[in-house]
């Protein structure tokens, strides 16, 4: 056991959850990459199509099928009619309040903007700038699981 010598020892556990929080922040970081993937294939005049399996049942001999098809991504960014883009932040299917004044979303003037200000929105959340916001929609969405 001469290799353990050399080695600082310790009693470690590893932890199997995140916080709540924590996976929100996870989760929208990565529904924020894929929006810069998107707007980059855009930018390139390519199609970003990322792959998910999904399961088919054949209805006369319930055999089910596993296969590969394209996942359905929605931009979050659109043209408007004076040719700047909005941009405006998802969780799940519903918007972000951006401010306190209830504002929703970002005027930007190009795609290449909508990525750079998609690294920089990244890099907040990842911070816990937005979660205030995270929770509010969290919140909403919630209740509409509650029975009345």
């Amino acid at each position: 056991m001469n290799i353990f010598n050399n080695l600082v020892l310790v009693s470690a556990s590893k932890v199997n959850s995140l916080s709540s929080i924590q996976h929100k922040r996870n989760k929208l970081s990565a529904k924020i990459f894929e929006q810069m993937q998107v707007c980059e294939a855009e930018m390139n005049n390519t199609v970003y199509a990322p792959k998910k399996l999904r399961t088919f049942t054949n209805k006369t001999t319930s055999e089910t099928t596993l296969l590969e098809v394209n996942k359905r991504i929605r931009k979050w960014y659109w043209l408007t009619n004076d040719g700047k883009y909005n941009l405006c932040i998802k969780y799940g299917s519903r918007t972000l309040t951006l401010n306190k004044d209830g504002k929703n979303a970002i005027e930007l003037k190009d795609k290449q903007s909508i990525i750079n200000t998609l690294k920089l929105l990244n890099d907040g959340v990842l911070k816990g700038e937005l979660d205030s916001a995270i929770i509010n929609v969290s919140a909403i969405t919630k209740k509409g699981f509650h029975k009345k």
